[in-house]
């Protein structure tokens, strides 16, 4: 009878064990933050993607929304996959924990198929998700000719998009040292940004950019940023600094690139130490207002500003006088040709 019992224990044991082996991801149930999906492999990511990206959102939301991911290691081997690769079809809108480790990027467009509107990083477009204590290395690029698409480019995320304005996107305390560059051609570009391409309704907060943001086109561009490129509707910027350099045409900033909307850009106690550089709308801290009026406060440039026309400390072009600058230093250099100010370029 004990020998009948123990067989079945074992049995039983075997099944278990083989039901946690054959589960998703490496273990966790997504349900709560204690208990998250857990991360430790390039396999485990791009099964992250593959759910993601093969899962199209319909009118209940995404298969990833309300679910809680967390990374349990450094990932090094480079990661190739977007984890939402459509801006209205497929997007990631659940919560994601680094831990404190790092991924290590490798994405190029060369080698992916893209159409009108193609969205490029780690998180290829995020909806009221949560990205918190995550470090991305390695790099991020566009390279290729698509005159009718509409790129949006960044380290940890494309772009953040939104469908409920009282449920911001959150990232908190992330580090991007990935290099993000675009080299070609496009309708319209909105990034490179570190942490995010473009934006709407987003908090970003306590954020570091380490890498290089820069792109070689002449496209429309709506932005490049060392924390973001284009910024829409609903955000604040707080507690962040950049350190890499930002290249760009025009409306290049140390935190953000420009304004494209007309709701109020919050900026504050944010510190850029990298080189900004462009032609026009250039800024250590923000490029362009556009129409888009924004509040910076609390802000140091310490970096070498320079571009040719409205080329700023704090703020490169303040459409109209709208911006309110307050309580900001600028100690960096600032070179240009015309319309050239510690502060505000041009209003």
């Amino acid at each position: 009878m004990n020998r009948f019992i123990f067989i079945i224990v074992m049995i039983a044991i075997t099944i278990q064990t083989a039901n946690a082996q054959t589960g998703p991801f490496g273990g966790g149930d997504g349900i709560t933050e204690a208990t998250a999906f857990e991360i430790y492999t390039k396999a485990h990511l791009e099964e992250l993607a593959d759910s993601v990206n093969n899962n199209p959102t319909n009118s209940l939301g995404s298969w990833s929304k309300g679910k809680y991911f967390q990374l349990m290691n450094d990932i090094t081997d480079t990661i190739r996959t977007i984890i939402g690769n459509a801006p209205y079809t497929h997007l990631f809108e659940g919560h994601f924990n680094g831990n404190n480790f790092k991924i290590v990027l490798g994405i190029d467009t060369a080698a992916i198929s893209f159409n009108m509107y193609t969205v490029i990083g780690l998180f290829g477009v995020i909806r009221n998700g949560t990205i918190i204590n995550l470090r991305t290395e390695g790099y991020v690029k566009y390279s290729s000719y698509n005159s009718v698409a509409t790129v949006w480019i960044g380290g940890i995320a494309g772009t953040v998009s939104d469908n409920n304005y009282d449920k911001p996107t959150i990232f908190k305390n992330c580090i991007n040292s990935c290099d993000v560059y675009f080299e070609g051609q496009c309708f319209r570009l909105l990034g490179p940004g570190g942490i995010t391409g473009s934006a709407h309704n987003c908090i970003i907060e306590n954020c570091i950019n380490t890498g290089n943001m820069y792109s070689t086109s002449n496209s429309d561009t709506w932005g490049a940023g060392g924390i973001i490129g284009g910024v829409g509707y609903g955000i604040t910027i707080k507690k962040c600094i950049n350190i890499g350099f930002v290249g760009n045409e025009s409306f290049a900033g140390g935190i953000a690139g420009a304004c494209n909307n007309f709701d109020t850009l919050k900026i504050d106690d944010c510190i850029n130490i990298g080189f900004v550089k462009g032609k026009y709308r250039v800024g250590g801290i923000l490029g362009n207002t556009r129409q888009q009026p924004a509040i910076v406060t609390n802000c140091i440039n310490a970096g070498f500003i320079e571009g040719n026309e409205s080329i700023g400390g704090i703020v490169g072009y303040a459409l109209n006088n709208n911006t309110v600058i307050t309580n900001c230093i600028n100690t960096g250099i600032i070179e240009g040709e015309e319309s050239v100010g510690g502060i505000t370029g041009d209003e």
